[in-house]
């Protein structure tokens, strides 16, 4: 069974669907974008996530522990990155430093995004 059959909010399954459709197309950059959107709409809808503490020994940083929502922690970094900012404030957004991203790179937004979205229960 694929991993999207495990989400039962249609219109969360369908943006996964697009997204494994567009990485079967060779389309790395438009799955990606699919994705982001996913994650955001998911952070909407279940802003738990941002609050769930963040794993022992998550980011230790210049010497010291830092404060960070899980969601930060672990969303892949590759050049559409997660806006802490944005959290905060209550509206999750990811901003995009990369112009073109690999399929390789799609997955792994894939990956994460999925299984949180599954952890979750959309």
């Amino acid at each position: 069974m694929p991993k999207h059959d495990k989400i039962s909010d249609e219109n969360m399954r369908s943006l996964f669907i697009q997204a494994r459709g567009e990485m079967a197309e060779g389309k790395g950059t438009e799955a990606v974008h699919s994705l982001s959107d996913a994650f955001v709409s998911l952070l909407k809808m279940k802003p738990e996530i941002t609050n769930a503490e963040a794993k022992p020994g998550a980011e230790y940083v210049a010497k010291e522990w830092t404060e960070v929502f899980s969601a930060e922690l672990q969303w892949p970094r590759l050049g559409a990155n997660l806006i802490p900012e944005s959290i905060e404030a209550g509206d999750p957004k990811i901003e995009f430093e990369a112009d073109q991203f690999s399929i390789s790179e799609a997955m792994m937004y894939y990956e994460f995004a999925i299984d949180t979205a599954i952890q979750y229960e959309v």
